[in-house]
């Protein structure tokens, strides 16, 4: 027993030793991980410690680096800081600096600059576009023309007598713009600019073009309206690429019959204004002209040639303005011309009848023959399917048209009395409410009635929607002012504008208006159909609650009243109408008696001229940018942002409707009152942004001071013209008002109209002579172009073929050449080869 508890106690020894041997090697084990795990952190440590060291090493590189760049950067701004200029940040005032160098456009325009520093242009290496506009400068420093990547030069209304010959150095330039300037005469050198297209000399004192222009052979633009040219510039016919050409307010008495056969590329001719007698015979013969401006010229016939020779390419003429001339016929001829828009007002038509039109005039959109005394018979108005504005004022239009057209649903708004009405007052009657679609006369006890008025063929079209509602009278209904008026839809894609002239609206009230629309026309459109008769609706309303009998008698207090009241309720009307999503600024003058009334919101602007010729603003415009504005604007969170605009999308701050730029367009307008027994205003001038963006207020005045012998509506057109060829790109708008018809202004003497009269028809026989004399001319000229075309097609011709002559031969000297003898015929045929060559390019 006791040996097997010896074993026992041995055996368990034994595994006690074992169990502690193990439990050693264990430690062991783990000891020996414990130290692979410390070498390992070891390692990992010392690669952090090198990783860590390897990046400071490339920080403080980096570091090193970035300032030896800012070393070099700071040298450098060190360098340049003589060639830096300042400009002032509004926000934060500050002034930050600009390398002269990386300057592509520099704006100096509308200051009170008199010269320009030398040096700065000189370092104004990259500069693109320079426009320094509406300055005092009477030079340009010869460094401008030194700019040798400079695009477009704007210059115009600056004093500039003369431009220097060193404008040949401007080889990149492609626009030229010297408007407005006091140019007498243009350098040959401008013609060495080879790369220009667009060049407006407009509004200068040039009597004539200098021979060479034809070297401008990339010119697609060019304005020479507004100087004192009294020939057409023959040259102008070589330039082939031109498309766009104004050359109205000239003193031109002819121009090519055919030029359109040389300017074949020629999309728009204006030659308004001048005293053209003989209209171009061929001008649709060739190209592809699409409008023709001829207002305002002595045309008293239009040549068979006109509507026979008719190139299929100018079916794309959609625009003719013969207004203002002598035309006495409007005949059958008219039915080969398929137009969009025409415009014979102011003329001598004896008569308008559906003869004057055919199947290709279904195309026509507007027509306007206003004030030509004719006898109008047109009953084919209702077939033409897209006709939209239809003027007929000042003529006689007869019963059956009236009938015709109140059958349509058209309505006409003081329509002329035809031939068969009598002119008893009980017989004249209001066929419905006056905002319908009808007819509708007024009693009238005078011979004529003369109306202005839109008019809608479509009856699905809801009223207002796009007619401009005009009313007018001429001086026989209102013998007290004599009223001018003048509109065209210009550059826009639409007529926005629209006018209202109410003389006599009620006892001693006079009216007038003029609305501007943006966004659309319905805005103004139903302004000019409503807002006046509101007006008055809103003074009678006021006269019954006190018990008075004029209108006159309502103090000047409760008037200025009325016309808030109404403007606050007409902008309702037009958001309950769901028509203010469209906008109209509207500048109204209100006469009643002695007193006078301005009215306004927005841009749109009236101005009075006195006696003396000086002008007076009656109206202020609202925009953004005046100080009252910008801060109302603020004040109710709106945002005008750097361009002038409200929310960068609206140039005004006051108008109807306009509902997207609410609360910050106000319908608050301006009132002024003007007391006309204490004052000596002669003219008033009612016109749209379209005038005042390109003239200013005493331009204007000398403008309609320069015209007051002639008929008032000839003044309003010159206004109109004269903006056109100052390129206004808007819908432009005229009314003329002259206050006291009967007297003369302080600055001219008393003229006798009748020795005038016949002196210039005296003169118009020789100015027509001399015009047959300059035709001829033109036409030896014409033809001489044709021939020197045709030399030059014929020597390109024969350089062709000499070329190709020269080619076959020197290929058959090739051949020659891999057989040369050993007598060496082979280089004289060489030596023939390089003779052949050099007179080869000799002719080239």
């Amino acid at each position: 027993m006791e040996k097997k508890k010896k074993k026992k106690k041995k055996k368990k020894k034994k595994r006690k030793e074992k169990e502690k041997e193990k439990e050693k090697e264990k430690e062991k084990e783990n000891e020996k991980e414990k130290e692979k795990e410390n070498e390992n952190e070891n390692d990992e440590e010392n690669e952090q410690e090198k990783e860590s060291e390897d990046k400071n090493i490339k920080k403080e590189k980096n570091k090193e680096q970035e300032k030896d760049i800012e070393n070099k950067e700071e040298e450098k701004k060190n360098k340049i800081e003589k060639e830096q200029i300042g400009t002032i940040e509004k926000k934060k005032q500050t002034v930050v600096r600009l390398p002269l160098e990386e300057v592509r456009f520099f704006e100096l325009g509308n200051n009170k600059l008199k010269e320009l520093p030398y040096k700065l242009f000189q370092k104004l290496k990259n500069l693109r576009k320079l426009s320094i506009y509406d300055n005092s400068i009477t030079h340009l420093p010869d460094s401008v023309y030194e700019i040798p990547y400079l695009w477009t030069l704007n210059v115009f209304n600056n004093p500039i007598k003369e431009i220097s010959t060193k404008i040949q150095q401007l080889q990149n330039v492609i626009e030229i713009n010297f408007q407005s300037t006091c140019l007498k005469a243009i350098p040959i050198e401008l013609y060495l600019c080879g790369n220009l297209k667009t060049l407006n000399l407009c509004n200068n004192k040039l009597a004539a073009i200098p021979q060479g222009i034809s070297k401008l052979t990339k010119l697609t633009k060019l304005n020479l309206s507004l100087n004192k040219l009294t020939l057409f510039p023959l040259e102008i016919l070589k330039l082939r690429e031109l498309n766009y050409l104004r050359i109205s307010g000239n003193k031109l008495t002819v121009i090519p019959e055919d030029l359109t056969k040389h300017l074949n590329n020629l999309n728009e001719l204006d030659v308004s204004s001048n005293e053209i007698y003989f209209f171009p015979k061929y001008i649709l013969q060739y190209g592809v002209i699409k409008k023709l401006y001829f207002s305002n010229n002595n045309i008293s016939d239009l040549p068979q040639e006109f509507f026979t020779n008719i190139s299929e390419k100018n079916f794309s003429l959609f625009y003719v303005d013969l207004s203002h001339n002598k035309l006495t016929s409007f005949d059958h001829n008219w039915k080969n011309i398929p137009l969009r828009e025409l415009d014979i007002s102011h003329n001598n038509i004896d008569q308008i009848t559906d003869l004057a039109f055919g199947e290709k005039s279904k195309d026509l959109e507007t027509f306007k023959a206003c004030h030509n005394n004719a006898f109008i018979d047109l009953l084919i108005l209702s077939e033409l399917p897209y006709l939209k504005v239809l003027h007929l004022e000042g003529n006689e239009l007869s019963q059956n048209l009236i009938s015709r057209l109140n059958n349509n649903n058209i309505f006409i708004q003081n329509n002329s009395e035809s031939t068969n009405c009598n002119n008893n007052e009980s017989n004249n009657k209001d066929s419905n409410n006056f905002t319908k679609n009808v007819i509708k006369s007024f009693s009238n006890s005078y011979k004529k009635f003369h109306f202005l008025k839109d008019l809608i063929l479509d009856p699905k079209i809801p009223l207002n929607y796009k007619i401009g509602r005009h009313l007018y009278t001429d001086e026989k209904f209102c013998p007290t002012f004599k009223i001018g008026y003048s509109e065209m839809q210009g550059l826009r894609t639409e007529q926005e504008d629209s006018i209202a002239i109410h003389p006599k609206i009620g006892k001693n009230i006079h009216y007038f208006a003029v609305f501007d629309g943006h966004g659309g026309s319905e805005a103004a459109n139903y302004a000019a159909d409503k807002l006046g008769e509101l007006l008055f609706k809103k003074m009678i309303e006021k006269l019954t609650s006190e018990r008075k009998l004029e209108i006159e008698s309502l103090s000047k207090t409760k008037l200025i009243t009325i016309f808030h009241q109404v403007f606050k309720e007409f902008n309702l009307t037009l958001k309950r109408l769901g028509k203010d999503f469209a906008g109209s600024t509207a500048v109204i003058v209100l006469i009643i008696k002695d007193k006078l009334y301005s009215i306004n919101l927005g841009d749109s602007r009236a101005i009075a001229i006195d006696t003396d010729g000086k002008a007076m603003p009656i109206t202020f415009d609202h925009k953004p940018t005046n100080r009252d504005e910008y801060f109302r604007i603020k004040r109710l969170r709106g945002i005008v942002t750097n361009n002038g605009r409200i929310n960068g999308g609206l140039a005004v701050s006051r108008a109807f409707g306009d509902r997207d730029f609410q609360p910050w367009v106000s319908v608050e307008p301006s009132i002024e009152c003007y007391d006309l027994s204490k004052s000596n205003m002669k003219y008033l001038v009612l016109a749209c942004d379209g005038v005042w963006d390109v003239l200013s207020n005493q331009q204007v005045t000398d403008i309609v001071m320069k015209n007051r012998n002639q008929n008032i509506h000839k003044i309003a057109l010159n206004i109109r013209n004269t903006a056109y060829a100052l390129e206004s790109t808007d819908n432009i708008s005229v009314i003329v008002v002259d206050l006291i018809p009967n007297t003369s202004t302080n600055t001219n003497k008393k003229d006798n109209n009748n020795e005038i009269e016949i002196e210039k028809e005296k003169n118009i026989e020789k100015e027509i002579e001399l015009a047959n004399q300059l035709l001829k001319k033109f036409s030896q000229y014409s033809s001489e172009l044709d021939n020197l075309l045709d030399n030059e097609n014929k020597n390109k011709n024969e350089n062709e073929n000499e070329i190709k002559k020269e080619n076959e031969n020197e290929d058959g000297n090739d051949n020659r050449n891999d057989n040369v003898d050993e007598d060496g015929n082979g280089n004289e045929d060489v030596i023939d080869i390089d003779l052949e060559e050099n007179s080869l390019n000799n002719k080239k």
